[in-house]
């Protein structure tokens, strides 16, 4: 019977503790979360705007706010939301005007600061936006000595009449032109191109110009532009616009942002088609 059996029972019962453990299993440890930056790189500025426009559709209508935050600020910034998994060197943190929100009309999204992947999304409270340009906005400023530099950017040098396209620190191309008189002088400042067109005409004190190409407007109605009535390159003679060859002009407009669709003639610049930064001094 059971008592011939107990004999193999025990052999069998030794064997299966022989597989067990003295101590439990502790749990798996979580890493904490990341009270400061990490050492990067990460995505610059312009490259996570590019990627934000990426995750919305293109859908942004105005960016409130930019921000490059450690994953403990990024989780006090966040609502529900901000319980996303993972802990990331950096979080970029948009809050943006979009079609996208249909409640508040405003959206925060987290995207990993070093990839671009998004982290998560969520309403934003309509009563806590901030204005454009604070808390560190979109628009990348002047370029700063030893700061990273925008992927492209002009320099308007008004004391050598000449303008620089830059990649970075790379000066890629560089043109003479005429800027404008002591009597209508060129603003001096940094702006961004908010408007592209192929032509447009131009009327101002005593002139009138019809079709002048490749216009990049600036600040106002200051803009770079090709000049096909002069050939005073190097020496100041405008209304306070940059002239340039129509040659240069022309090249500096497919260079330059906002991109133009195929058989476009006009474009505006966007947050996700934004303009190239134009630095203009003396």
């Amino acid at each position: 019977g059971l008592g011939a059996l107990q004999p193999a029972l025990d052999a069998y019962s030794g064997v299966v503790a022989g597989f067990g453990l003295a101590v439990p299993p502790e749990p798996s440890p979580t890493p904490p979360v990341r009270q400061a930056l990490g050492a990067g790189p990460f995505l610059s500025e312009e490259r996570a705007l590019a990627a934000g426009c990426g995750c919305l559709a293109q859908q942004i209508d105005v960016v409130l706010a930019q921000q490059l935050v450690s994953e403990a600020q990024a989780r006090q910034l966040g609502g529900a939301c901000a319980t996303f998994r993972g802990h990331t060197d950096g979080v970029w943190a948009l809050t943006v005007r979009t079609p996208l929100a249909p409640h508040t009309g405003a959206l925060r999204l987290f995207l990993d600061a070093a990839t671009g992947r998004e982290l998560c999304r969520e309403e934003a409270d309509p009563q806590a936006l901030p204005t454009p340009g604070s808390q560190g906005a979109a628009g990348l400023g002047a370029p700063a000595s030893g700061s990273a530099r925008p992927e492209k950017w002009i320099e308007v040098d008004l004391s050598q009449q000449a303008v620089i396209a830059w990649e970075r620190d790379t000066a890629v191309r560089r043109f003479l032109v005429s800027t404008g008189t002591a009597a209508y002088p060129t603003v001096t400042g940094t702006f961004r191109i908010y408007r592209k067109l192929t032509a447009m005409d131009m009327r101002g004190p005593g002139y009138y110009l019809p079709n002048v190409p490749w216009v990049m407007l600036f600040f106002e109605g200051y803009a770079l532009h090709g000049a096909y009535w002069h050939f005073s390159f190097g020496t100041p003679i405008s209304h306070g616009c940059v002239n340039m060859t129509i040659a240069d002009a022309a090249w500096l407009f497919q260079w330059a942002n906002p991109r133009l669709e195929d058989g476009a003639t006009d474009v505006l610049s966007t947050p996700c088609n934004p303009g190239t930064l134009v630095v203009v001094h003396r």
